[in-house]
């Protein structure tokens, strides 16, 4: 069995940029709360009991230090695997654009048209961020797979992204998993029991894990 985690990343000077569209941005550092935030995740899982066999991240700058101090914290000594497919969402031009400049009407209607299809210009689908993250789950994590015992995985990520992959698991339609938050340093899990992936915990911080699916 496969219990993994997938991570947000603490919060970015991308996160401060309220109304436009971020994107990738895998330039953007954590800002000082994301610092903190991580630290204090580190500690959570130390302190929780929820220590990793093996940790991937995205090659994003904030996924990558979000890792790096989690895991110092939590005084774990693990290599931090980068996984490309596990980035956030390309918008494209858009990235850095405000959001009503570049959503308008037409936009919007073509979008209700094209469902999962549409993409911003030289951006990314709905339907090929959930494909090559799908992809690298299949064959980057079920691998680790070893029956009769349980691998822990922690993924740390992005919240579109991991969205996308729970609502697909979790058969959630657009209008639903577009309600739902993923705070910064929260965990998603997916548990792999063998044979399928199934959804458990979304969005919880490790303080409020208790290890058991919340699927029904």
């Amino acid at each position: 069995m496969i219990d993994a985690y997938f991570i947000r990343h603490g919060m970015a000077k991308v996160n401060e940029q309220h109304g436009y569209y971020g994107g990738r941005s895998n330039a953007s550092p954590l800002n000082e709360v994301g610092v903190h935030q991580s630290i204090v995740h580190g500690l959570d899982i130390a302190r929780h009991g929820l220590m990793p066999d093996v940790v991937i991240a995205s090659p994003a700058v904030r996924t990558r230090d979000t890792a790096t101090l989690a895991l110092q914290a939590a005084g774990v000594d693990l290599n931090l695997l980068i996984e490309p497919r596990f980035q956030e969402v390309s918008q494209g031009s858009w990235e850095g654009q405000l959001r009503k400049k570049c959503m308008t009407r037409n936009m919007e209607r073509r979008a209700v048209r094209l469902g999962d299809r549409f993409k911003a210009p030289g951006g990314e689908s709905n339907r090929e961020v959930r494909n090559r993250v799908l992809e690298a789950v299949h064959e980057e994590i079920e691998p680790l797979n070893i029956p009769g015992q349980t691998s822990t995985v922690f993924v740390y990520g992005h919240a579109y992204a991991s969205k996308l992959l729970y609502a697909h698991l979790a058969g959630w339609d657009f209008t639903h998993m577009r309600s739902q938050d993923i705070p910064h340093t929260s965990m998603t899990q997916l548990r792999f029991d063998d044979h399928d992936w199934l959804p458990g915990v979304f969005g919880r911080m490790a303080y409020e894990l208790d290890l058991e699916s919340e699927a029904s």
